[in-house]
């Protein structure tokens, strides 16, 4: 009897262990399963966060590229009129300095005219004078050839 005893102890205490190693098993399942559903859902959870800081992080830089890209924008077509207006007024100075110029040129080449033909005045005044005296002097060589002539006349 006591070997029934003993035996039937060992059985129990057996079965006992069987049973308790299933329910540890099936426990320890359980709560790795939880374990496991939890860090996935805080991975998750966490994931969700940061794709939500990703997406307004991204929105925030392209909201900074459009307002720094249309100030830029302003401020290149505020340059662009006052280099415009720059230019502009260069170009009008200029373009009196040139007026002026040609109103110099145009009044030098008048001068210019008015010089070459009161050159040609005198010169033929010159000439007119010239000829005046070369026949005056032309006259008196002959009437000192013709008074010569006269005189070697009446000697002979």
């Amino acid at each position: 009897e006591k070997r029934r005893i003993f035996n039937a102890t060992k059985i129990q205490t057996m079965y006992r262990q069987v049973i308790a190693r299933r329910t540890f098993v099936s426990m320890k399942f359980c709560c790795l399963w939880l374990q496991k559903r939890h860090r996935g859902n805080v991975g998750r959870l966490r994931h969700h966060r940061l794709n939500k800081e990703r997406k307004a992080i991204l929105l925030q830089k392209f909201w900074r590229m459009f307002s720094a890209s249309k100030d830029f924008q302003q401020r290149k077509a505020a340059s662009l009129s006052v280099q415009c207006a720059w230019r502009c007024a260069q170009s009008r100075k200029q373009l009196r300095e040139l007026r002026v110029a040609a109103r110099d040129l145009n009044n030098t080449a008048q001068e210019r005219d008015k010089l070459r033909e009161e050159n040609r005045r005198l010169q033929k005044a010159l000439a007119d004078a010239l000829g005046k005296s070369n026949r005056a002097q032309s006259s008196a060589n002959n009437f000192e050839t013709e008074k010569k002539e006269f005189l070697c006349q009446i000697k002979v």
